[in-house]
């Protein structure tokens, strides 16, 4: 009888770090992204002790990436991010409350500026999101400059029924 044997060759991560902005502004940030190409990532390791897939940077400087797969092959990158005299937009979420009823709505917005765009969690790119879901919502607003700041809110349910208002008309005899 013969014996089969199943080889096969790990593959490194095939890794790279980019930012949607390459300058961090007066009251801003630069958020960096993990860019993976061929291979699976089990870990990630930033040089900031952070273990995501990305992270958010307030301070020039170089920042550096481990990751490694599932058979423990690492590959390691990084980056490095100067500061900018430019200001940074406001990023402030406005919100009515943040618990969301039962069977209700609450709309989150930024403070609207024409040169302005804005990235939110949940895909949108207007300034202002209605959500129906408990959730964590951030948005990134990045100015004509390519400043960038972000905010992030905690929505929790209220396990208490959302209040309809109905209203009628009488016109007057």
């Amino acid at each position: 009888t013969s014996m089969g044997v199943d080889a096969y060759s790990s593959q490194e991560v095939d890794l790279s770090i980019t930012t949607d902005s390459e300058k961090i502004c007066v009251n801003g940030v630069a958020v960096l992204h993990a860019a993976v190409g061929a291979g699976y990532v089990d870990t990630y390791q930033w040089s900031t002790g952070e273990s995501s897939d990305q992270i958010e940077v307030a301070q020039s400087g170089i920042y550096g990436l481990t990751v490694t797969n599932f058979d423990g092959c690492t590959s390691e990158a990084s980056y490095s991010i100067d500061e900018s005299s430019d200001q940074a937009p406001n990023a402030q979420i406005l919100q009515s409350s943040t618990e969301l009823c039962q069977g209700g709505k609450i709309m989150l917005s930024v403070e609207e500026n024409e040169n302005n765009s804005y990235s939110w969690s949940n895909g949108s790119t207007a300034s202002l999101i209605t959500i129906f879901i408990e959730d964590i919502y951030s948005v990134t607003v990045t100015n004509a400059e390519g400043c960038q700041s972000t905010a992030e809110v905690v929505m929790d349910a209220n396990p208490a029924e959302s209040l309809q208002v109905g209203l009628t008309y009488d016109e007057p005899a």
